[in-house]
């Protein structure tokens, strides 16, 4: 990731900005695909590069010493990695609901873990709308508790 030192990135950075929520961005495959499948194709079931295997490890690393309140996957595999739940068809489903599951990495703390639409998801005519309903639906749910 780049970072900007403009004055936005850096309010974002310093989480000097109005709102009741601290976001964390963390890839959970760290090299760069159009498509995760590619990353298979690459490097096979590691899916990363040698040196930067252990996509779960280095994941629960953040976890702890960053406990968030929820987790929101931009990617159907990595929720379903995480969650161990099917992700077919759950653009249909978070088109007007939510699709959700756990993820507990050590087995005493649990994190809920919420689908949204996937960062290069832009062919619907509402791509736009559509995603920032979702979003919007994930936050109420996290601040409902």
């Amino acid at each position: 990731m780049l970072l900007s030192t403009s004055v936005a990135s850096r309010g974002c950075l310093n989480v000097a900005y109005p709102g009741q929520f601290s976001l964390a961005f963390a890839c959970y495959w760290i090299f760069p695909s159009p498509k995760p499948d590619h990353l298979v194709e690459l490097f096979g079931a590691l899916r990363e590069p040698p040196g930067f295997e252990n996509t779960k490890e280095r994941f629960n690393s953040l976890l702890d010493r960053w406990p968030p309140h929820a987790i929101v996957s931009f990617n159907g595999e990595v929720f379903e990695d995480l969650t161990g739940i099917p992700s077919s068809g759950y653009l249909r489903r978070i088109t007007t609901g939510l699709f959700t599951g756990e993820y507990a990495p050590t087995g005493s703390v649990s994190y809920k873990v919420f689908q949204t639409y996937p960062a290069a998801w832009r062919f619907h005519k509402n791509a736009e709308q559509l995603r920032q309903e979702s979003l919007r639906r994930i936050r109420q749910r996290i601040l409902a508790g």
